[in-house]
């Protein structure tokens, strides 16, 4: 896994993704919303465009071989995403801090980055929060995952681990000394014991990792590792995150199922927000969900993280098929959600739509 904008993290796997809810929201919008009508009907269009095949075919083999001068651009690139990010909702600017990464309570300000590597943006947070201290996972680089390019000066109070963070068997409940893996299991030897103390509270948590083709993975894991990924970042950035505090998380079309269900549940106990980018990756479905003053001691942030720690059991020890039953809606639940959120998801979405749409409609490979 790693960090990028270039592809939203999808909160569940496509074998897992209940089609029935996705296509009542999408009728619900096309309705409702003339910019996600617009927005469809251009991609539509792109679909059928084996010029945009081609585009976003070299973007992906750019990501997967990347040269020493496009490692430096990413990081760059996603610094400069990060300060867009923050000037839009203050996201990276930890609230209540005071100087010399202290906050104003006497506490050290802290930061947990799931898949740091590069570090962009976690050298934007450090730039907006002098002397802040960082928890940060990064994916071995043998394993695939990214190099790490941040500035030595600026390492002093990061405590990096570099692991395959949907392996934190004990962290998402799952003892391993106690021999409650089967043997049979295929990573079975490669479970991790706690990595986070119990105790530990951070003021902000960034989850913004997504599944890396370059990553040599069990093959049980290919149909679920979407779910594992983000279920890990969400149930423990949760957990670990101090009452008040903020999460920003990064997502993959706002008219999903999955996608809503993920903003209504952080609405139940945080103030949300959405942004798109403007500075990379138009084209794309990625935008970054901003969730802020989370009451992470709720009930209903409580019962979130229980959800997503056996989301994670389901997909590392069950089948696609329990999965799906396990994620997807109750009868009548969408229709519910729709009635209760729809007007907010339309006021989240509309920027999101308008600026993918505007990228397309100026694509050269829409023109021809």
């Amino acid at each position: 896994m790693g960090a990028s904008p270039a592809v939203g993290l999808p909160i569940s796997d496509t074998a897992a993704r209940p089609r029935g809810a996705n296509h009542a929201i999408i009728a619900y919008l096309l309705e409702q919303v003339p910019e996600f009508a617009r927005l469809s009907h251009l991609r539509e269009i792109g679909w059928k465009s084996a010029e945009g095949d081609e585009f976003f075919r070299r973007q992906r083999s750019q990501a997967d071989r990347a040269t020493d001068a496009s490692k430096v651009w990413f990081f760059k690139m996603m610094q400069r995403v990060g300060a867009e990010l923050d000037h839009a909702t203050s996201a990276f600017t930890i609230a209540g801090g005071g100087s010399h990464g202290v906050d104003r309570d006497g506490g050290p300000r802290t930061v947990l980055d799931f898949c740091m590597a590069p570090g962009g943006f976690l050298k934007a947070v450090i730039d907006r929060n002098p002397g802040v201290r960082a928890m940060a996972f990064t994916l071995p680089t043998e394993s695939g995952g990214h190099e790490i390019m941040l500035p030595r000066k600026t390492m002093s109070n990061i405590n990096i681990r570099s692991i395959d963070i949907t392996m934190l068997a004990e962290d998402m409940g799952i003892p391993i000394a106690a021999r409650s893996i089967a043997d049979g299991h295929p990573d079975a030897d490669k479970f991790l014991p706690r990595h986070l103390p119990a105790d530990l509270l951070v003021d902000l948590a960034l989850c913004d990792g997504q599944v890396l083709r370059t990553q040599p993975r069990a093959s049980y894991r290919e149909a679920t590792e979407a779910t594992r990924l983000a279920s890990v970042q969400l149930a423990l950035g949760l957990e670990h995150l101090r009452p008040g505090g903020a999460l920003v998380l990064l997502l993959h079309k706002i008219e999903a199922w999955d996608v809503v269900e993920t903003l209504y549940t952080f609405s139940t106990f945080s103030d949300v927000q959405v942004y798109k980018p403007q500075r990379a990756h138009q084209k794309r479905s990625s935008f970054y969900m901003v969730a802020r003053n989370v009451n992470s001691r709720s009930e209903a942030a409580k019962e979130a993280v229980q959800k997503w720690k056996l989301w994670w059991k389901t997909a590392t020890f069950g089948t696609v098929e329990e999965l799906r039953e396990l994620r997807g809606p109750k009868p009548g639940e969408v229709d519910e959600v729709l009635k209760d959120y729809g007007p907010r998801l339309m006021e989240l979405g509309l920027p999101v739509w308008k600026t993918q749409a505007d990228a397309l409609a100026a694509a050269p490979f829409l023109k021809k």
